[in-house]
């Protein structure tokens, strides 16, 4: 768990630290440290609630600056595996902002091909309830996943 935590630091710190300007660098610093904070004291999923929207704006940020119009309505959701349990997060988009408002979480389903190609699929869901994720797990209709929000150990 200990690692878990760590993993998601580093994922926020670099997300959050990169600054264009030397006065955004400063209020990202302080931003850095928050997040820090926030995963230690409150564990990973809650600052990832916490701090979803800034890590949205940076997502679009990078795109934006490698000359990529990201998509009107966008928001970060978090991820939960098939057991329940939150595994990181992911950036989704939609046409519509009353449709990209519906969906709460992805569900992340893994699989592998021959034990040789590994997947993952990302379900766009309307609820984050553990159990219903799993029970009652089907695709939003018009919601497409534009970023993962992971890292690799």
């Amino acid at each position: 768990m200990r690692l878990f935590k760590l993993a998601i630091i580093c994922i926020l710190v670099v997300i959050i630290s990169e600054g264009e300007v030397s006065q955004a660098i400063s209020i990202q610093d302080i931003l850095v440290d928050q997040i820090k904070k926030a995963v230690i004291n409150e564990g990973a999923e809650k600052a990832f609630i916490k701090y979803n929207k800034d890590i949205d704006k940076k997502i679009n940020t990078s795109l934006k600056a490698i000359g990529i119009t990201p998509p009107e309505f966008t928001k970060c959701v978090p991820v939960y595996n098939m057991s329940g349990v939150f595994v990181g997060a992911g950036q989704v988009y939609s046409a519509k902002k009353e449709t990209l408002n519906k969906v709460q979480a992805l569900l992340q389903v893994d699989g592998d091909v021959a034990n040789v190609f590994r997947f993952r699929i990302f379900v766009p869901t309307t609820t984050k309830e553990p159990d219903l994720l799993i029970k009652k797990a089907y695709r939003t209709p018009d919601i497409n996943v534009s970023a993962v929000i992971d890292v690799n150990l």
